[in-house]
């Protein structure tokens, strides 16, 4: 089939996004959805403010508003469809990954502002790679088709939320957090066959309300970072845990069957029951699992 490419500058102004202007320039793109299958999304983000939420408007695969106070943080979009799959590339010119906290702390005082507020289409499963630099996010995949998402959060505070059911099979989420705090809740609804973090200096918090159902396997490592997980009661879990003596670890309300081993109380009680399975390495860091009250 015919390979249709859309570049940058790409329906601007087609019609108003939904998002309020601030100050510094504007750039707005709509890409029209024309019956893609599946959606591939690598989103690199240097620094600033990143929102996403699902689109109320099947007919876009994105709606995007991105406000940026210089040129180096103006945004590039590149869009391809072949066959029946649509590529997003969308980054900011110029991005590096070489921002040291003390850059990020002066970008931050002289007011460099960058703002992305992206909507995405729900109805076509869609695989997310999203390289985060530094600054804060606020993701919202309520509703949104996740097939696949690889998450890597250099330096800042994100909170990633599923307040609604993924409609499709999410086969793999990968983590990686760097310095600062990354926050996941409705992990349930995220509909996840495996789940791996890996935290390095920050703080780390799942929290896995939401619909859960069938098994959900965890591969977690803390390096000098801290995890703390929270599970509802009528989930059964098993740790298997690898922790040094440097390390801090704790299981509220779990039976120790082994020295490495344990599992909910409620194990093996009801095999209509979720699971979840999670292999926990920590080394000089923090981990705590508890439940949903």
């Amino acid at each position: 089939m015919k390979s249709v490419k859309i570049l940058a500058v790409l329906l601007a102004v087609l019609m108003a996004v939904g998002f309020s202007d601030d100050s510094g320039d504007l750039d707005r793109y709509d890409i029209p959805f024309k019956g893609e299958k599946k959606l591939l999304v690598d989103l690199d983000f240097a620094f600033g403010s990143l929102n996403i939420r699902p689109s109320d408007n099947d007919n876009f695969i994105l709606r995007a508003g991105m406000t940026y106070s210089k040129e180096s943080l103006k945004p590039s979009l590149e869009y391809n469809i072949s066959g029946n799959k649509g590529k997003l590339q969308l980054g900011t010119r110029d991005h590096d990954h070489s921002y040291s906290l003390k850059e990020f702390n002066r970008m931050q005082e002289t007011n460099n502002e960058n703002i992305w507020r992206l909507e995405f289409i729900k109805s076509v499963p869609t695989s997310y790679a999203i390289d985060f630099g530094a600054g804060d996010g606020n993701l919202d995949f309520s509703g949104i088709a996740v097939s696949d998402m690889d998450f890597e959060l250099a330096m800042g505070d994100v909170e990633l939320y599923f307040n609604e059911a993924n409609p499709v099979k999410m086969k793999e989420m990968v983590v990686s957090t760097g310095l600062g705090s990354f926050e996941a809740r409705g992990l349930g609804f995220a509909n996840i066959t495996s789940l791996t973090l890996e935290c390095g200096l920050g703080s780390s918090y799942l929290v896995f309300d939401g619909n859960f159902e069938g098994l959900m396997r965890a591969d977690i490592s803390v390096g000098l970072g801290s995890v703390d997980i929270e599970i509802p009661q009528n989930v059964e879990v098993e740790i298997r845990s690898n922790a040094s003596f440097l390390s801090s670890v704790t299981f509220n309300d779990f039976d120790k069957i082994d020295s490495d081993l344990y599992r909910s109380e409620n194990w093996g009680t009801d095999a209509s029951r979720a699971r979840i399975i999670i292999d926990l390495s920590v080394g000089m860091g923090s981990a705590n699992v508890s439940w949903i009250d």
